[in-house]
């Protein structure tokens, strides 16, 4: 239901809630408009090959290797982001008189 809010939950950024704004009916694009979208994704997918391809050949020129065993046993700390936690907020009680 437009309006409707979630029950709080827990995700990599803290705390959230979410509220629904409105629905959109799905629509379906056109040729011209599904064009656009087709040229960007197949000459993106091809420009991450290419570099992918172009990547890998510099390792083997360079003779680069992964050590496993010590990756297996290296500890990275967590993006500073991970680290943030909402903050109960401190509400506090009036006194009936």
């Amino acid at each position: 239901e437009v309006g409707e809010v979630s029950q709080p939950f827990e995700s990599e950024l803290g705390i959230e809630i979410i509220r629904l704004e409105e629905i959109r009916q799905p629509k379906q694009l056109s040729y011209e408009e599904a064009k656009a979208y087709v040229r960007k994704f197949i000459a993106n997918t091809r420009a991450n090959e290419v570099l992918a391809e172009w990547i890998e050949s510099k390792k083997q020129e360079i003779g680069f290797r992964i050590n496993e065993e010590l990756l297996r046993t290296a500890r990275m700390p967590l993006p500073e982001y991970m680290n943030l936690r909402a903050k109960p907020s401190k509400v506090k009680e009036s006194k009936a008189n």
